[in-house]
């Protein structure tokens, strides 16, 4: 854990953009789908995007569209883009505070400490941990496990024959029944 909150450090370190790259790879697919969209303003706050085949409403001051990626991921979407493009700013200034380099940063800026091996820990006068005890219920262990009510019934072999529809007959007779 400790050295993978220090490699996370020091890759964040190198980054020179204000975004993370993952994001700033999204958002630059999001920029080349947004050239689609014609935005068309409300006021300077509220744009009607009108798509090949769909049309949006965005909200710029609560970073919300109607097809609601930009509310779930915090990243504007392309609809977002178009509108944010009309407002003449950048797309960056719109993602959420939580995909910026510096909130990485300061997420894996405390350092874990070294820790000494077991053997020079401070002795305890309290009794050791010990596992739970297991009782066994009582009745007839299940051969086939609880299904969820919502899970398919398990497939039958398509090669094995179903018995339903045969005559039967007495094993010490013969006769049908």
């Amino acid at each position: 854990m400790m050295s993978r909150m220090k490699v996370n450090r020091d890759k964040a370190r190198q980054w020179d953009s204000l975004i993370c790259p993952k994001i700033k790879k999204v958002l630059e697919n999001n920029s080349k789908e947004a050239g689609e969209y014609i935005p068309m303003k409300a006021d300077d706050w509220h744009f009607q995007i009108m798509g090949p085949y769909d049309q949006h409403t965005i909200d710029v001051i609560q970073r919300s569209c109607n097809c609601r990626r930009w509310d779930l991921t915090g990243i504007p979407c392309r609809h977002a883009i178009s509108a944010i493009w009309c407002r003449n700013e950048e797309p960056e200034t719109y993602v959420h505070d939580c995909y910026i380099v510096n909130t990485y940063l300061k997420a894996y800026e405390p350092a874990f400490l070294p820790l000494t091996s077991q053997e020079f820990w401070p002795k305890c006068d309290l009794p050791p941990l010990l596992l739970p005890t297991y009782e066994n219920r009582p009745g007839r262990p299940k051969k086939m496990r609880k299904r969820e009510f919502d899970e398919p019934l398990a497939a039958t072999n398509p090669q094995k024959m179903r018995k339903s529809g045969e005559a039967m007959k007495c094993g010490i007779c013969g006769d049908e029944q």
